[in-house]
């Protein structure tokens, strides 16, 4: 699992935020990237109602630790991390080390539905489930009652359920929307220089 230390931070608005885990020990192919890199290569999307492709020939590497995708509304922000997850597939490209091989937590922007693995969290009363519970100030019965729960509590318990599948890749998608006065200002983070950088307090 990704360490999950807490922080209280500067009033930042996070669009879509990607950790990564240490996801390989050797190269994926000659000349590849360094070694525990995601790497998208040449990766080309275009949906099947659109004439123009939404993103072509686009290359990036993702080093182990938070990234941050930043751009204006319907640039493509949640499909490229869908496409990071293996929850789309490229039209043309690839993603190394394939997201099939991996295990990839996508929390996304909405929470009315109940977030995957929620069953087998909230019935893991093992130290390490506590700890995540006591880490993101979820209550013990919230697993049991999700419908009465509000925007922030959703959101904690779905970030919760992400972290708890133990994920080499995990993506925040929009995970400001839903926040509440407990909620607002905090950051899952686990890199020192992250949290120098955006934290009033550690």
């Amino acid at each position: 699992m990704l360490p999950c230390p807490l922080c209280t931070v500067i009033p930042i608005r996070i669009q879509v935020l990607l950790a990564v885990s240490h996801i390989c020990s050797t190269p994926y192919r000659q000349g590849a990237d360094m070694v525990g890199n995601l790497v998208l290569h040449d990766i080309s999307y275009q949906y099947t109602d659109s004439s123009e492709p939404l993103f072509d020939h686009f290359n990036a590497s993702l080093s182990h630790g938070w990234t941050a995708l930043l751009a204006d509304n319907g640039l493509g922000k949640t499909t490229l991390a869908q496409l990071i997850c293996g929850r789309r597939t490229p039209t043309r490209g690839e993603v190394q080390p394939s997201p099939r091989t991996l295990i990839c937590a996508y929390c996304k922007q909405e929470c009315v539905s109940e977030p995957e693995g929620l069953a087998e969290f909230r019935d893991d009363w093992f130290a390490e489930s506590i700890a995540l519970r006591d880490a993101l100030g979820i209550g013990d019965d919230w697993g049991y009652r999700y419908d009465p729960l509000s925007g922030g509590e959703r959101k904690r318990l779905q970030i919760a359920c992400a972290l708890y599948s133990r994920p080499d890749v995990l993506v925040l998608d929009e995970p400001t929307n839903h926040v509440d006065e407990h909620t607002r200002g905090i950051v899952v983070s686990h890199e020192r220089w992250f949290l120098d950088e955006v934290c009033g307090k550690q």
